[in-house]
């Protein structure tokens, strides 16, 4: 295996101007026997605390993003996955989220900027299948690798759970096989070369819902008879007032295209009548959960009921949801349900009752002045 180290840089914490020490990129030579395609692989480094002899009791992470990239007959490796590792570095340490086995990130454009019509538009987080937790001083260090997934892939992944996809991804060498290479020229899905695919998967989601409970969104939500909770939030001085429980008239709460979309899909049809939640996350800090009546999971601390509908504490807001709000959220936002992001006009206004609802669907740019950093 050729090696080649391309980057180094320090990490902004000691004047450097990158999130992490820097990024090592290997050649990964073909070996038909085990069915590898050549490919470049891309370590990072700076994540974790590799270098420490002591627990970690620091704001780094224990692990490092990887990435395999096809070759394509370049005589330099690209340079563009280098900036997603770094983003990604970067949003992990200034968020404190950390990336889990099964995770997906919508990019909502082509991974690649030199192929701007690549299918690959996605990513989901899988183990790197070479490289094994490391037990370091500092404690376990694990390597998770990014792989580049098409839209309706990413939409199975949201449907049920992204651990299976990754199975199927592995299973079929035509695609990205048993070390999840990620082929930015791949000009279809899993679901086109296999069929049978998208068959079970359908079939697991309407006998099990989807495993989908958690996800990072563009969103905020605003108590409309007060002020912006964000706001108030940031102005209090006593921590207890984080544990505050308020029993709310009305909200409206803010969506970009994509995490809007899946309030019909997946809260409406995969998660509520399954008796599960879904938490929407601001890169801010702001939690959105919608709660079903007679709420399975033990996991989740339930604050509303049905004559509290609508509480908040802290920075987190909880909806409870009976039928007849499941129902609104699968008819009044079903528009929202196919449509291709380029298709929809802004703003978009969505009103729910019992409990009062307002939902605005708004451009992602909308956004930069709320969050940070947007995926």
């Amino acid at each position: 295996m050729d090696k080649e180290k391309v980057s180094q840089n320090f990490r902004s914490a000691v004047g450097g101007s990158d999130p992490i020490d820097g990024i090592l990129i290997f050649l990964c030579r073909e070996e038909t026997v085990k069915k590898i395609s050549k490919h470049w692989h891309y370590v990072g480094l700076g994540l974790s605390d590799i270098h420490s002899t002591e627990k970690s009791q620091t704001e780094k992470t224990s692990l490092e993003l990887t990435f395999r990239l096809k070759y394509a007959e370049e005589s330099q490796p690209p340079v563009w996955p280098l900036n997603i590792l770094y983003s990604l570095s970067e949003y992990m340490l200034e968020s404190g989220n950390l990336i889990r086995v099964g995770d997906h990130i919508p990019w909502k454009r082509s991974i690649d900027p030199i192929n701007p019509n690549s299918r690959i538009r996605n990513f989901i987080v899988a183990e790197d299948p070479i490289l094994k937790t490391l037990n370091l001083p500092s404690g376990p260090m694990q390597f998770r690798q990014l792989v580049g997934i098409t839209d309706d892939e990413l939409r199975a992944a949201q449907n049920y759970k992204g651990k299976s996809l990754l199975t199927m991804l592995t299973q079929d060498q035509s695609l990205s096989g048993a070390h999840l290479i990620t082929d930015v020229l791949r000009n279809v899905s899993i679901f086109e070369t296999n069929p049978k695919y998208g068959q079970v998967l359908q079939s697991l989601i309407d006998n099990e819902g989807s495993k989908f409970a958690h996800v990072s969104a563009n969103c905020r939500w605003i108590d409309t008879i007060g002020s912006s909770h964000l706001e108030a939030f940031n102005c209090a001085t006593d921590d207890e007032d984080d544990e505050i429980e308020n029993l709310l008239e009305e909200v409206k709460i803010e969506f970009d295209p994509s995490a809007a979309q899946l309030l019909p899909n997946i809260v409406a049809r995969g998660r509520l009548p399954f008796q599960k939640y879904l938490a929407f996350q601001s890169l801010q800090g702001q939690v959105i959960v919608f709660i079903p009546e007679n709420l399975k999971s033990k996991s989740q601390t339930c604050i509303v009921s049905k004559s509290r509908r609508l509480c908040s504490s802290g920075k987190t807001l909880q909806i409870y949801c009976d039928k007849e709000f499941i129902n609104q959220l699968s008819t009044k936002l079903d528009s929202l349900s196919n449509s291709e992001l380029s298709e929809l006009k802004f703003p978009m206004h969505f009103n729910l009752d019992n409990p009062n609802v307002a939902i605005e669907v708004l451009p992602t740019r909308y956004f930069l002045g709320i969050v940070e950093t947007t995926f």
